[in-house]
């Protein structure tokens, strides 16, 4: 999940915590009592969202040692954990919207 066959195409770790920097940044982060799993995530998994911060380089995710697998897998867990809280509630309308649209650019993903 680490190798990166050619500077265009991400390793899947990659995408798997991109996908869930996706769901922090954009479902949770506006919680209040949501804690973020590590800030530094923030510039390892955004892809092209210039508006929040720089990032590690396409052609260079392969490179990423860090975090190992295990953590990229606790990330989705810990991320995952708590959309189902947030979800058990009444969701507004637009939040389901932008839920439906993650799910959606995930499986994009996979």
């Amino acid at each position: 999940m680490v190798v990166q066959s050619m500077p265009d195409a991400s390793p899947t770790k990659w995408h798997l915590g991109y996908t869930t920097w996706f769901f922090e940044t954009f479902f949770l982060s506006p919680i209040p009592t949501h804690l973020a799993f590590d800030a530094a995530f923030a510039y390892l998994f955004n892809s092209y969202y210039e508006a929040l911060g720089p990032r590690q380089p396409r052609a260079q995710r392969g490179l990423l040692t860090r975090p190992a697998l295990s953590e990229a897998l606790d990330y989705r867990q810990h991320v995952d954990a708590a959309i189902d809280r947030f979800s058990s509630q009444t969701v507004p309308s637009d939040v389901a919207e932008r839920l439906k649209l993650g799910l959606a650019h995930e499986e994009q993903h996979q």
